[in-house]
C-alpha cells in the first residue's frame, strides 16, 4: 500500500493539466476538473509538490481522453512529462547516470520520487535494450490508462541522452491478470552523425538551468529563512523546502532552537501522535531503518547542533547520491537560518523584555496600594523570563515575616497553599542573608541544602526556582519569584535571567517605596476631602439643625423653579419663641427648635426640603405640589407642632404661623416666592396665629403698610414723640384726690394726636411695646419724683403683659432723679400670679401698654403709691420723700412740655377726670 492520499506526485497532475491547456485551452482545463470531479483548484494541481491519491490520478487521465478525444493522449502526457522539461532537476539526475541503461538499471529509485503505490523493476538491461516490470500494490485497481502512462514514460527514456525515442512492447499486462505488467524496451545505442554534439549542448544547457534553479531555489530558501518572524515558522519552512528539493512521500525535522528549548516537531506525511515519538528517536540517534528507507541529514551549525531533517519512505527504497548531498545542503540552510533565527529571537527577547519592563514601568505609576504593584510584577514575571509560575511576597519589618501577597500562573489547587506561604528569618538563613545581601538567588530541586528550600520545590511540583530581593535605598521590601513546574526546562543561572528579573525587582522597589508614600498623601488627601466635604456641609446646612440653610434652601429652589415646574413653598415661624428664650433659657431654646425640625422633616415627601431660615423661622420646599397639597401639608404640620414637646428640663408646647406661596410654571425669581411665603406668615400671625394662611397680592400690600407703620412707630420711639397725660383719681367719699393715672398719646407729625388704639397692637405685634411701655414707665417714674407732698398719692401706668418677660423693666435705679428714688407697688404684677389659669396674661400675648379707655385682655395695671413712708416696688424703687396734696394739685393743674435728649424734664398736663374706686 502506499501512503494515504499520497500515492502519486504532483508532478503527474501539472503535466496533465499543462498538456491539456496546450491542446485544449483554459476552456478544455476547466472541462477536464469537472469530468474528473476534481474538488481542487487548478493552482493546486499545478503544484508538483503535491501528491494525489491513485484514484484521483486515473480520473484526471480518464477526463484528458475524453475532453480532447484522444485515445492516446496518456500516452503522450507521459512523453510530454520528459519532453516538456517539467521535472529538469530529475532530468539532470537522470542524466547525470550516464546512458539509458543505467537510468533502467536505477529505474526503482526514480519510480519512487513519482509513486508510492508501485513498484518499477529491471529485470534485464542491455545494449539498445531492457526488460522492465511495473507491478501496481495490492490494493488499487490497475487501468489501462496507467499502463498507457507508464508506456509513455518509457518511451523517452533515450531521449533525455539525444537518442531516438525507444520502440515498447507490453508483452504482459497486470490489468489482464497478469502479476506485473512486462515492458520490452528496445532503441538504438549509438547518437547519429551530428545529433550526439546537439544532444550535448542539450544537456549543458539543461544543466545550467538545473543548477540555476537550484541556486535560485537556496538562494529564496535562506531569504524565506531569515525573514521568518519566529523559531517555528522557520521549523516550519525547512520541512516544506527540503521536500520540495529530495522527493518523499513524508518528511520529518526534530530540533531545538536551544538546550532548554522544548522538542519542535515539523513533518509531512505523519500523524501528529506518531511524528512526535519519532521526533524524539530521531533526535537522540535511535535506528529507525526498520520503519522505512531514512534519508537524514544534521541541522547543525558552528554554534549549535539544532537537530536532524529525514527524508522517508516506508518501503526500503534506495536514494540517490546526489539527493544526499541536496538534502544536507538544505539542512546546512536550516542551521544557517537557525542561527540568525535564534540571534534574532533572542534580540527580539531582549525588546520584549524591555518593552515589558517599560509597559510595567507605566502600569506601575498608575498603582496605588503595594497589593496592586505586587500583582502586577507577578504577571509581567513570565514575559520577562521563561518561567510559568511567579510570586510577589512582601516583608513585614514589624512581624518579622515575609508572605506571598501575589501569585501568577499556579493551579488552582495549589493557590491557597501558595498564597499562604510565609517564612520567618529563624525558618531559614537563606531569608536571613535576603535580609542584607540584594543577591539573586537559584534553587534546583534535588540540589540546595536548604530543607525548608527543597521541601517548598517538591511541595509546589517546582524543577527550579529564581527569588530575587527587592530592595530600594538599602530597605528590604521582599523577593520576586519566578519558578518552572515539573516537565518544563528548569531555569538556569545565567547573567540575562538574572538581570532581567534584577531590572524588574528594581521597578518593584520604586513602586512599592511610591505606593507607601501615595498612600500617606492619601490618607491626608482623603482627611482634606472630609474635613472639605464638612465645611461644604456646614455652609450649606444649619449647625443646630442640621437642616439645609437658607443659602442652599434658595439653589433648590432656583434648581426646580428652573425645571420649570410648579412648586410651593411653607413659611413657618414659631409663636412666641422669645418668651421661651426668656423664660427657660437659650439652651432649652435650642432644645426646642432641633425637635421643632424633626417634627417638621418627619411628614416630608423624599424630594422634599426643610431648611432653617434663621432664628425661629424654618421653611419647607414642596417640589411638583399644587395648593391643595400644600394647604393638607400646613395642617399637618400645624397639628404636628402643637403636640407637647418633652424637652431635656421642660415640656413646652408650641404653635406656629405658616404662609404658604404658590410658585406656577415660569416662575424664576427665588426671593419674590421666598418674600410671598414670608408675607402670608405675617398674615397668619396678625389673624390669630397658630394657623395658616394663602399668599394673595393684597397681602404684598397690607405688608408694605405694616412696615411703613412700624417704621413710623420706631423713629417715633426714637425721637420723643409720644406724650403722656395724668388722668387724677378721687375719692368720692371726701372728694380727695388720691392719685394719677398715665396715659399715653402719638403725637404723630402728619396726623396729629393718636389715641392708643391706633398704635398699641401695632406695637404689640412687632414687639416695640417692651421699649415703649419701659419709655413710659421711666418718664412717669421721672414725673412722679417732681410731684412732692406729705400725702400718699397712688400713681397708675398699664403694662402689657409682654413686658413682664422684660428682665430690664425695673433695673436699680432706673428712675432715679435728683438723688431721690420713688417707690411705689405693682398691684398688678402681684395679682397676676394669683389669678385663675385661665385668666392669666401669657408671656408675648396681645395688651395695651400705657393706654386709657377700653381696657385689653392682657392689659396689667401697675399702681405706684406714693406714701410718707417708704413702699417696695420690684425692681427697688422708692419714693424717698412723702408729696403733699397741695404741691400735687399745682403740678396737675400746670400744663408741661414733653421733655427730649438732654433737656431737664418737665411734667406733662394729666387729664381731669375722676372714677370711683
Amino acid at each position: 500500500m502506499g501512503e494515504p492520499g499520497r500515492d502519486t506526485s504532483g508532478v503527474t497532475t501539472r503535466v496533465v493539466v499543462l498538456y491539456v491547456r496546450q491542446h485544449g485551452g483554459d476552456q478544455a482545463v476547466a472541462a477536464l476538473l469537472d469530468h474528473a470531479r476534481e474538488t481542487r483548484s487548478v493552482e493546486e494541481l499545478l503544484d508538483e509538490h503535491g501528491w494525489s491519491t491513485y484514484e484521483q490520478k486515473i480520473r484526471l487521465f480518464q477526463a484528458a481522453v475524453a475532453v480532447l478525444g484522444d485515445a492516446g493522449a496518456v500516452r503522450k502526457i507521459g512523453q510530454f512529462m520528459l519532453r516538456s522539461r517539467i521535472a529538469l532537476p530529475l532530468l539532470v539526475l537522470l542524466r547525470a547516470l550516464g546512458s539509458p541503461e543505467q537510468v533502467l538499471r536505477n529505474v526503482a529509485k526514480a519510480n519512487s520520487r513519482f509513486s508510492t503505490n508501485s513498484t518499477v523493476q529491471a529485470l534485464e538491461v542491455g545494449n539498445g535494450h531492457a526488460i522492465v516490470t511495473y507491478h501496481l500494490h495490492d490494493g488499487y485497481v490497475p487501468d489501462p490508462l496507467d499502463c498507457q502512462y507508464t508506456e509513455g514514460l518509457g518511451s523517452l527514456v533515450p531521449e533525455v541522452f539525444g537518442l531516438p525515442a525507444a520502440t515498447v512492447q507490453h508483452e504482459q499486462c497486470q490489468v489482464h491478470g497478469a502479476p506485473a505488467c512486462r515492458y520490452r524496451l528496445s532503441w538504438r545505442p549509438r547518437h547519429r552523425w551530428g545529433r550526439r554534439a546537439q544532444a550535448e549542448n542539450a544537456h549543458l544547457r539543461d544543466q545550467l538551468d538545473a543548477v540555476t534553479q537550484r541556486f535560485q531555489e537556496l538562494q529564496s530558501v535562506a531569504a524565506d529563512l531569515v525573514s521568518t518572524g519566529d523559531v517555528s515558522t522557520v521549523l516550519a519552512r525547512i520541512a516544506t523546502k527540503a521536500s520540495h528539493a529530495v522527493r518523499a512521500p513524508r518528511y520529518l525535522l526534530a530540533a531545538r532552537a536551544t538546550q532548554a528549548s522544548p522538542l519542535q516537531v515539523h513533518h509531512q506525511g505523519f500523524t501528529e501522535e506518531g511524528a512526535s515519538a519519532l521526533g524524539e528517536r530521531l533526535i537522540r540517534g535511535e535506528p529507525l531503518e526498520h520503519l522505512g528507507s531514512w534519508l537524514v541529514a544534521d541541522i547543525a551549525s558552528a554554534r549549535c547542533h539544532y537537530g536532524k531533517l529525514g527524508a522517508v519512505y516506508s518501503q526500503q527504497e534506495p536514494f540517490f547520491p546526489e539527493e544526499r548531498q541536496l538534502l544536507v545542503a538544505y539542512a546546512r540552510q536550516a542551521a544557517a537560518a537557525l542561527d540568525a533565527a535564534t540571534a534574532l529571537e533572542e534580540a527580539r527577547a531582549r525588546h520584549a523584555t524591555s518593552r515589558v519592563l517599560l509597559q510595567l514601568a507605566e502600569a506601575l505609576a498608575n498603582l496605588a496600594t503595594p497589593d496592586e504593584v505586587a500583582a502586577r510584577i507577578a504577571a509581567a514575571v513570565p514575559g520577562v523570563v521563561a518561567a510559568d509560575r511567579s510570586t510577589v511576597s512582601l516583608w513585614d519589618a514589624g512581624a518579622q515575616r515575609l508572605s506571598t501577597v501575589a501569585t501568577h500562573g499556579w493551579p488552582t489547587e495549589l493557590e491557597p497553599l501558595i498564597e499562604e506561604f510565609s517564612v520567618r528569618p529563624s525558618d531559614t538563613p537563606e531569608l536571613a542573608d535576603m535580609l542584607t545581601d540584594a543577591r539573586p538567588r537559584c534553587y534546583r530541586r534535588g540540589s540546595t541544602d536548604d530543607s525548608l528550600v527543597e521541601d517548598a520545590l517538591t511541595r509546589f511540583g517546582l524543577t527550579s526556582l529564581v527569588v530575587v530581593p527587592i530592595v530600594a535605598r538599602g530597605e528590604f521590601f521582599g523577593v520576586v519569584t519566578a519558578a518552572t513546574a515539573d516537565g518544563r526546562p528548569p531555569l538556569e543561572s545565567r547573567d540575562d535571567t538574572e538581570a532581567r528579573l534584577i531590572g524588574l525587582a528594581n521597578q518593584a522597589a520604586v513602586a512599592l517605596s511610591n505606593a507607601r508614600l501615595l498612600a500617606q498623601e492619601r490618607s491626608t488627601l482623603a482627611e482634606l476631602r472630609r474635613s472639605e466635604a464638612q465645611v461644604k456641609h456646614q455652609a450649606a446646612h444649619d449647625a443646630l439643625t442640621g437642616l439645609a440653610n437658607r443659602a442652599l434652601f434658595s439653589d433648590r429652589l432656583q434648581a426646580t423653579l428652573d425645571e420649570g415646574v410648579g412648586v410651593a413653598v411653607l413659611f413657618v415661624d414659631l409663636d412666641d419663641f422669645k418668651a421661651v428664650n426668656d423664660s427657660f433659657g437659650h439652651a432649652v431654646g435650642d432644645d426646642l427648635l432641633v425637635a421643632v425640625s424633626a417634627r417638621l422633616g418627619a411628614g416630608m415627601r423624599s424630594g422634599d426640603i426643610v431648611a432653617r431660615l434663621g432664628g425661629d423661622e424654618f421653611a419647607v420646599l414642596l417640589g411638583g405640589a399644587d395648593e391643595r397639597a400644600a394647604v393638607q401639608t400646613a395642617e399637618r404640620l400645624i397639628d404636628a407642632l402643637g403636640m407637647p414637646l418633652a424637652l431635656p428640663g421642660a415640656t413646652i408646647t408650641v404653635r406656629a404661623s405658616l404662609g404658604i406661596a404658590m410658585a406656577f410654571p415660569g416662575t424664576t425669581n427665588v426671593g419674590e416666592v421666598l418674600r410671598n411665603a414670608d408675607v402670608a406668615m405675617y398674615a397668619a400671625k396678625q389673624a390669630g396665629k397658630g394657623r395658616f394662611a394663602i399668599f394673595e397680592p393684597g397681602m404684598h400690600t397690607r405688608a408694605l403698610d405694616l412696615i411703613e407703620q412700624e417704621h413710623d412707630l420706631l423713629e417715633a420711639i426714637d425721637q420723643d414723640q409720644f406724650v403722656l397725660r395724668y388722668q387724677p383719681v378721687v375719692e368720692l367719699a371726701s372728694g380727695r384726690m388720691v392719685g394719677v393715672e398715665a396715659l399715653v398719646r402719638w403725637r404723630h407729625p402728619t396726623r396729629g394726636l393718636l389715641a392708643p388704639s391706633e398704635f398699641i397692637p401695632l406695637a404689640e405685634t412687632s414687639g416695640l411695646i417692651v421699649d415703649l411701655g419701659r419709655s413710659i414707665l421711666e418718664r412717669a417714674c421721672r414725673q412722679a419724683t417732681r410731684w412732692r407732698g406729705g400725702t400718699e398719692l397712688m400713681l397708675g401706668v398699664n403694662l402689657s403683659a409682654r413686658q413682664l418677660t422684660d428682665h430690664g423693666l425695673c433695673r436699680p435705679g432706673r428712675c432715679d432723679a435728683d438723688g431721690d428714688r420713688a417707690a411705689g407697688r405693682a398691684t398688678g404684677a402681684r395679682d397676676h400670679r394669683d389669678r385663675p389659669a385661665e385668666q392669666r396674661a401669657r408671656p408675648g400675648a396681645g395688651g395695651a401698654a400705657g393706654g386709657g379707655g377700653p381696657g385689653r385682655a392682657g392689659r396689667l395695671r401697675h399702681r405706684l403709691f406714693l406714701p410718707g413712708a417708704p413702699a417696695a416696688l420690684p425692681g427697688g424703687l422708692h419714693f424717698a420723700k412723702p408729696m403733699s396734696n397741695n404741691a400735687l394739685g399745682r403740678l396737675i393743674d400746670q400744663p408741661q412740655r414733653p421733655h427730649r435728649g438732654g433737656q431737664s424734664p418737665t411734667s406733662e398736663p394729666p387729664a381731669r377726670s375722676v372714677i370711683g374706686r
